[in-house]
């Protein structure tokens, strides 16, 4: 079973008025709960879209241009790493939270984390391990294995899609820094998180406005 509650910033409801609301990365968790958060609103005339996270950004920059008013919901480590990459630059706005609770998750939620084979532990690490980074998260992977550095670990570093399979933990990889949920991501990759970088829920964003 999954509990949200939604956690607004100021007096007015961020959807009130949308034309559309954007859910990155086409996930079907975020679609359903957009659906839910549009119908409690009451804003008849709004549905929500998929957009791949890769476009998320441009595409709520084209509905300003075009006076569509569009708001977006993404995971928060998403965010965070956009305005790593200088997304402030182009005035997105956080404007609401959800406090995301999920029993089947390993944390509650989504989170990034440090992981490494099932059973081991950061004692297994020292020395050159070869670590994969998911490249979805490489401004957040990055600035956590610089501090990890300054405290005498070095790592042998290598970008992926996602968190490596299993017949390449051990022979490829020894650890990696990935997006971890469900015991699911165990079981398929052999990776259990030694240490949480940053747990995400999803947030509620939007642009500036020109007069803002």
């Amino acid at each position: 079973m999954i509990e949200t509650e939604i956690v607004l910033y100021g007096d007015n409801d961020p959807l009130e008025g949308c034309d559309l609301l954007m859910v990155a990365d086409e996930d079907a968790r975020l679609y359903e709960l957009g659906s839910d958060l549009l119908k409690n609103s009451g804003c008849a005339k709004a549905h929500p879209v998929m957009v791949k996270r890769k476009d998320f950004i441009f595409t709520l920059n084209h509905c300003q241009e075009n006076r569509i008013v569009a708001c977006g919901l993404i995971w928060s480590a998403d965010l965070e790493e956009e305005l790593m990459r200088g997304g402030e630059r182009g005035g997105i706005v956080e404007v609401g939270r959800i406090s995301w609770y999920d029993e089947d998750s390993i944390y509650g939620r989504p989170a990034l984390a440090l992981m490494g084979p099932l059973g081991s532990d950061w004692r297994e690490l020292r020395g050159s391990p070869r670590i994969s980074v998911d490249n979805r998260y490489p401004l957040l992977s990055g600035e956590y294995l610089k501090n990890l550095k300054h405290g005498g670990y070095t790592f042998r570093q290598t970008g992926l899609g996602g968190l490596p399979c299993r017949e390449c933990v051990g022979t490829r990889y020894d650890a990696a820094v990935g997006l971890i949920d469900s015991f699911e991501v165990v079981d398929r990759t052999g990776l259990w998180p030694l240490e949480k970088i940053v747990e995400s829920e999803p947030v509620i964003v939007r642009l500036r406005g020109p007069s803002e």
